[in-house]
């Protein structure tokens, strides 16, 4: 029998602790303000999906590759979170003017090659989804709803970003300097539980 609970609980404390996804969501609002910054989370609604899908389809093949090359998994996602917390800590405090950027492609991109959201999928798909259900129909339902749940988590912290933008603005540097802590953090606990 399917798990409502634990399956809810993972995915909500999963999708709304601090991630690479809801600093950037965070960052970008308190830039360029939460209505402009919709079109990046509906990028990574879009992304979230996609990863989330890829997971429900390979997660036998992945399960049976990760052996050989959980370290190098683990180096690339580090590496990735020490670059987002060294292009954090060195932004501009505004960046009006770039507000283009931060559109669905950016949202997708981010989403994609973000390994906090590759493991938590694949995560949601062998614990929760995969072992109850395997016809398409009811995964894609899963997925879908996994995806909106996460994409609520970004969207508060783009919200929070948002409410704070004087206090961002104020008090850029070391609001920068504490979130490139943080996913100097995420990046540390890949090897050691913190």
């Amino acid at each position: 029998m399917f798990q409502w609970v634990p399956f809810l609980i993972y995915i909500f404390v999963s999708t709304y602790t601090p991630g690479p996804n809801n600093i950037m969501s965070m960052t970008y609002a308190s830039q360029i303000g939460f209505r402009k910054s919709y079109v990046f989370n509906i990028g990574l609604l879009i992304g979230r999906f996609a990863t989330a899908l890829v997971c429900a389809v390979c997660t036998g093949l992945v399960y049976a590759s990760i052996p050989k090359i959980q370290f190098f998994m683990k180096l690339a996602g580090a590496l990735y979170m020490l670059f987002l917390a060294w292009k954090t800590l060195h932004s501009a405090a505004s960046r009006q003017a770039q507000g283009a950027r931060f559109g669905i492609a950016s949202g997708i991109a981010l989403q994609c090659v973000n390994p906090k959201a590759w493991i938590v999928a694949i995560n949601v798909m062998s614990s929760y989804i995969l072992p109850y259900y395997k016809e398409a129909v009811p995964v894609i339902g899963f997925v879908a709803l996994y995806s909106l749940v996460s994409c609520s988590g970004n969207v508060c912290w783009a919200l929070f970003g948002a409410l704070f933008r004087r206090l961002f603005l104020r008090h850029g540097k070391v609001i920068r300097r504490v979130m490139a802590g943080l996913l100097v953090y995420c990046a540390v606990s890949l090897y050691i539980s913190v």
